[in-house]
């Protein structure tokens, strides 16, 4: 645990050159653009893109990565999978906490009420399709690295989105901000009503159990993958 510890601490360390202002700045525009076209839910246009290029950074340090310095400490393969997909979910969640707090400020700004337990709703979907994005992208990149994934990882949460977005507008979802608020209030009051859970309880149970076996091949198919490589 005290290794895991230490390279989750290097990762975060290694992401600090990601982190240039012209970067933030790109990243920043799309939010902006997608809030103006879509409300609040348009704004993961650049939340999600700077979180899957925070968890793949360590992939694009150097030639390698920082695989051959991690080798140089003594770290296993398998610390490093367990750690990155530690670092994910850590990323993951402090982004949750960030887009938490961006959807209560848009929503004192356009003077829209939005429940705790509609932003909690919100930040738990969040949460979930970004370290589902995470675990989709890690094996690819434990795969073939960083090079030959980029393309991949950078345009593929962007694409869904922008599948989300039309597919909405098909079917004629409206994303006004008062709706969104809206609809976020009431999917909270129902998805944290006692009677709800207790009603739902299987396919609640079912559903964490689906996350967590995807998590797990994903996890597997990475330390296969990683193990096989050379460096």
């Amino acid at each position: 645990m005290c290794k895991i510890r230490k390279f989750i601490t290097l990762e975060f360390i290694s992401i600090k050159p990601d982190l240039k202002p012209k970067n933030l700045l790109i990243f920043t525009v799309l939010a902006v653009v997608g809030f103006i076209i879509a409300g609040p839910p348009g704004m993961l246009m650049g939340i999600f893109p700077i979180a899957t290029n925070i968890v793949s950074s360590s992939f694009s340090a150097g030639t390698d990565g920082l695989d051959a310095l991690y080798g140089t400490l003594a770290i296993t393969r398998k610390t490093v999978v367990r750690g990155r997909y530690l670092f994910a979910f850590i990323i993951a969640a402090i982004f949750s906490i960030f887009y938490f707090m961006i959807v209560a400020l848009g929503s004192m700004l356009l003077q829209n009420s939005i429940s705790t337990q509609g932003l909690l709703l919100v930040t738990l979907v969040f949460f979930i399709f970004q370290s589902i994005m995470s675990i989709v992208d890690l094996p690819i990149l434990f795969k073939i690295g960083f090079k030959r994934a980029r393309l991949f990882v950078g345009m593929f949460p962007l694409f869904v989105l922008l599948m989300f977005m039309l597919i909405s507008r098909a079917y004629g979802t409206s994303y006004e901000s008062p709706d969104v608020f809206e609809i976020a209030d009431d999917a909270g009051a129902m998805f944290f009503n006692v009677a709800f859970l207790r009603e739902n309880i299987f396919s609640l149970t079912l559903a964490v159990i689906s996350w967590l076996s995807l998590a797990s091949v994903s996890f597997v198919l990475s330390l296969n993958f990683y193990t096989k490589r050379d460096f």
